[in-house]
């Protein structure tokens, strides 16, 4: 069911693309004298300089692909307790950095980085974990036309991964927020098991202790 209503919001979301392209190229006047809106664009760009490049950078020595609340670090299978890594990053929530003009402004990812992989939602497509970082990089859904014009315009280089596409992570302010979105559900289940318990621990717990 999932998988049909996400094709047929995909294949509407090309249908919609495809229009505002055929309105973006398509040339207006009369006679001889022919300008679209992709013309004027272009023009009002080339007045304008290119925002500065920046680049998202993944710490390597922060995080680990297994994280767990009782085990020990295990460098063979890139595994490491929870309050170990709190302890040796002095507990600071960043992870990572935006490069722009020499300058480096931390992520924020504490999710990402210590939350415990057995509560912890998302993986690759390989069963690893999915953090802030695999989320920066993934492309965004807009028509490769409109990447040019919204940079220039935002004055800010969407492109982090330098791979010449638009991504999620060079949004405004995706550094700051998108890990912490990402820690809502883990956060929220917590709290449902949480609430489950306080109703059936004090009801569950006499059946057991008593003789």
């Amino acid at each position: 069911m999932f998988d049909n209503f996400r094709k047929e919001f995909s294949d509407e979301s090309s249908g919609v693309i495809d229009s505002i392209n055929d309105l973006y190229t398509r040339e207006f006047g009369y006679g001889p004298v022919n300008v679209s809106v992709k013309d004027a664009v272009d023009l009002a760009i080339g007045a304008l300089p290119s925002p500065p490049d920046r680049k998202w950078v993944n710490d390597a020595s922060r995080g680990a692909s297994t994280v767990t609340i009782f085990g020990r670090k295990d460098v063979a299978r890139d595994s490491q307790n929870v309050f170990s890594m709190l302890w040796n990053n002095k507990g600071s929530p960043f992870d990572g950095h935006i490069l722009k003009n020499g300058k480096e402004r931390g992520i924020i990812a504490p999710f990402s980085t210590y939350f415990p992989t057995a509560i912890w939602p998302y993986s690759t497509d390989d069963g690893g974990r999915y953090t802030v970082h695999d989320f920066a990089e993934k492309d965004l859904p807009i028509p490769s036309w409109a990447q040019t014009p919204i940079e220039t315009f935002m004055w800010t280089d969407l492109d982090i991964d330098q791979d010449g596409k638009a991504d999620f992570g060079g949004l405004p302010l995706f550094r700051f927020l998108a890990d912490p979105l990402m820690g809502v559900p883990p956060i929220a289940l917590l709290l449902l098991l949480g609430y489950i318990a306080s109703f059936y621990i004090p009801t569950v717990a006499p059946l057991l202790f008593t003789p």
